[in-house]
Parts: structure tokens; sequence; C-alpha cells
């Protein structure tokens, strides 16, 4: 089913750009999406024209609304920019050199990691083995005025180290420490996270409030995130989910709704059974979603992404991001780094502390009550009711079935960008879109 090109057309779209780590300044990440995508770098061969405007739902003033004008084939389209830099502030060197030597100590969970880090290892070997050489190579060629030499050259090095020094700090506290204080969090670490978290939050429900006429201001949110940035709005994604997930109460007016839960919202009685379950890998290894038809799997999930999201407008369910799109994630590297010797990632996604693409679901309880006292349970998970499920039933049987939580990419397609630039890093340029980074 392909998405009703007309209604597109007349209802506006927002794009959120939330750019990665380093001293970023405002405006720059968006400006350069634009200008890629739509602007002169595009190849387009008429660049569309980009108006500026206030932004009213930034926190900084900094901040401003680029905007694409409506025409007959595209809808009005306004950018905003997740800016989180000065949110989240800075951090140390030594802090992130202990993030770094810790993962470096320990062996990686997941293939792309262990390639990095086996890398790493070698490189560091290589270079202290070159310095011994030196070392040794000058001892023998100067043999009896070594001592001499080591002294005039002690002055050069440790002005060098210096200098070295100066640099690595400021990138490791400035660009790194990013990563490592969002990864690897200290107690001092968490309030300005979840600051970060808020302010994206605080963003998507802003641009899903309505307008004056009671209508959505926007038809189609998408976001997308680069580096550190794909991995906040992904937070923000999941957090806004959970206030803007229920379908509008049942007021005295509305017609009610009529029919069991199976053929009053088919879309989403069928869900799991309706998506392609080969998405999913069979027994929780990344590595095994080579082993099926990527793209013909993500086409047809998107088909049902797609009638379930017509669905539940119809319900008045708010939700409004259709797309989620990541550049350069580092949720490819997921296994390692959201999970631990304590909590695996896989535990944290079973339970569904962080939701996947497609989502799990979760054994409804009451379900299983209402089964032993003879009520109708929801057999959708299965023959016998007892599977996951990512919509449920409330406390009233006749009403609209609610989506769990953790099932955002029920309706928002996740589409993730990565270029490995490095062949023995293992990679070449690749899109997969439909199972975003955690599975």
């Amino acid at each position: 089913m392909a998405r009703d090109e007309s209604r597109e057309a007349e209802g506006n779209v927002a794009v959120v750009v939330a750019h990665g780590i380093g001293n970023q300044l405002p405006m720059d990440t968006v400006r350069a999406l634009v200008d890629n995508v739509f602007g002169k770098k595009s190849g387009l061969s008429t660049s569309a024209p980009v108006y500026n405007r206030m932004d009213r739902e930034a926190r900084f003033l900094d901040l401003r609304r680029l905007m694409l004008v409506k025409t007959r084939k595209r809808p009005r389209v306004d950018f905003y920019e997740l800016y989180w830099q000065p949110t989240f502030g800075t951090g140390s060197a030594g802090a992130v050199l202990g993030w770094a030597l810790r993962l470096l100590r320990r062996t990686p969970e997941g293939s792309q990691m262990r390639r990095v880090v086996h890398t790493v290892r070698i490189a560091i070997g290589l270079l202290l083995l070159l310095v011994c050489v030196l070392a040794i190579v000058a001892w023998v060629l100067v043999p009896n005025r070594g001592w001499e030499l080591a002294a005039a050259t002690v002055p050069f090095l440790l002005w060098a180290l210096g200098v070295a020094r100066l640099l690595v700090s400021s990138v490791l506290a400035n660009v790194v420490s990013d990563a490592s204080r969002w990864f690897a969090p200290g107690p001092g670490d968490i309030e300005g996270r979840d600051k970060v978290r808020l302010q994206g939050v605080e963003l998507l429900r802003g641009l899903h409030r309505v307008d004056a006429n009671n209508r959505p201001r926007y038809e189609r949110i998408i976001v997308v995130g680069h580096s550190l940035g794909a991995v906040i709005t992904y937070d923000a994604i999941r957090l806004a989910f959970d206030e803007l997930r229920d379908p509008k109460p049942q007021g005295v007016e509305d017609p009610p709704l009529v029919g069991p839960p199976d053929q009053r919202q088919p879309c989403a009685w069928n869900f799991l059974t309706g998506s392609p379950t080969l998405l999913s890998s069979p027994n929780g290894q990344a590595d095994d979603i080579a082993r099926v038809d990527v793209r013909a799997t993500a086409e047809r999930y998107h088909e049902v992404q797609e009638a379930l999201d017509e669905e539940q407008r119809g319900l008045g369910v708010p939700w409004r991001v259709t797309d989620f799109i990541t550049l350069g994630s580092p949720l490819t590297h997921a296994l390692d780094l959201l999970g631990g010797k304590d909590v695996t990632l896989e535990c944290r996604m079973s339970e569904n502390e962080l939701p996947s693409c497609p989502p799990r679901g979760e054994q409804q309880h009451r379900e299983e009550v209402w089964k032993r006292e003879g009520r109708p349970t929801q057999l959708a998970a299965g023959a016998d009711g007892k599977g996951r499920v990512a919509f449920y039933r409330g406390n009233n049987e006749s009403g609209p079935l609610r989506a769990h939580e953790a099932s955002p990419f029920a309706t928002t397609r996740w589409t993730n960008l990565y270029i490995p630039v490095t062949p023995w890093l293992g990679g070449r340029p690749c899109r997969w879109s439909g199972g975003g980074s955690i599975r």
C-alpha cells in the first residue's frame, strides 16, 4: 500500500535534525542537510528556494526554521534543529581515556566493534614496536654518544609531547567526551543527559500540537539524527511516543466501535502475524539478518507499517513521526555501547526498555487472567493467546487497542545509512531500511 499522495500534498511536513559530537554551532548541521538535499550541492537542475523563519519551538535564539514552500508536487516542509550541545556541556580527557581503555581491554560482543578494537590494538602494538626499533637503531649507529644524543633530544621531545597533549586533551574533552559521557555516564552526567532527552521530547511534543482549527500542524514528522544525534533522537522518539500513542477518547457524539477488535482494528490485531517475522533474528544474533532477503522483507514491512499508520490515525492517535533516519549511527555498536556485563542489550530489549524495529511486544498478563475467568482473550499472538503483543486491550473490552509503549517502530519507518570507509574494519557503503540499528 503506498501512502496517500493527495493527503501528503495537503499536509505540512516537519523535519527535525540532530547534530553529532563535537563543538557544533547552531544551524550548521541543518543548513548543510538542506543545502545538500535541496540546494546548490544537491545536483538538482534547479535548486529549491529556502526561506528563513522564526523557530518558535527553539530553546536558543540562534536557531531558525528553514522552510521549503509548497509546490504542486511537494507540501510545505519546515526544518528544525535539535541543538543539544550547550545543554550537555563538555567532559574531561581523563574520563574519555578511561572509557577507551575499558573498551580495549574487554572482548567486544559485536562483530563491527570487534574489528575496530582489534585494529586499534594492532596499531598501538606497531607504534610501540616502531619506537623500540628507532631507539635500538639510534643506539647502534651512535654507540659512544647515545646518552648525549638522548639528552639533546629530551627538550624537543618534551615540547612535542606538551603540544600533543594539549591538542589531544582538547579533542578528547570537547569532542569525544560527548560519546563517553552518554554511553558510560558518571553520576555527574545523568542530569545533563536527561536535560538533552527532555529537550528532544519537548520539541516533538510541540510539533504535535494542533492548530487553531484543532487539526495537526504537520501531517508527517521526519526525524534525522547524525552520529550521537541518532542516539539522542532515538531516546526522544521512545519517550515522546509514550505520551502520544493513545487513541482519542470516545466522546458522546462519536459513533461507537462496532464488532470485535480483529474486525474493527485488523492491522493492530494481526500486527505480529502480519509483519515479516524474518526481520527479527531467530536467536538474537545481529549477523543472522544477512540470511534473509533484506530488501524484499523491508518493503513488505513498510506496507504493514503504512496500513497500520492509517488505521491508528483513524482512531485519533496523534503520533505523526513517520520516518526516523540515522546517519553514521553509533547504534551499530549497540551490543557494546548499550549493553554491559550486568545488563546486556538483549535483556534491555527483551524487557522493552529499548524499543526495536520491528517491536517485540510484551506478554499481556491481563489476557491470562481473563482466560481463567472464561472471558474472550486476544489470540492474535498465537492460537493459545500467550504470545507477545504490540497492541493490547485496556480495561474496557469494547474500546480500541492501545499501542505498547515500546512500539513506536510499528508505524515509524527506521532507515539507517552508514559508510564504513576502511576495508580492514569490514564494510562498504550500505543502506539498511526497515530494521534500524537495534535488533
